[in-house]
């Protein structure tokens, strides 16, 4: 896909922000792809990064 059609993309979030700032990083899935297959490391890392918030936000949900 050309970079032009890539950044003219438009999409609709939904999220929910527990701070006063956020900022979002988007890359285009093929992109993502061949990044993390070129980089088990960072693949890796995001997995465990994953992992980590989900058990973060599921023990709050327990807690509330």
């Amino acid at each position: 896909m050309p970079l032009t059609k890539i950044l003219s993309t438009r999409l609709t979030l939904s999220a929910e922000v527990l701070s006063e700032q956020t900022e979002l990083l988007t890359v285009p899935h093929p992109i993502m792809i061949e990044i993390l297959r070129k980089n088990p490391a960072v693949a890796q890392a995001i997995m465990n990064y994953a992992l980590s918030q989900m058990e973060k936000y599921q023990m709050l949900w327990l807690q509330s």
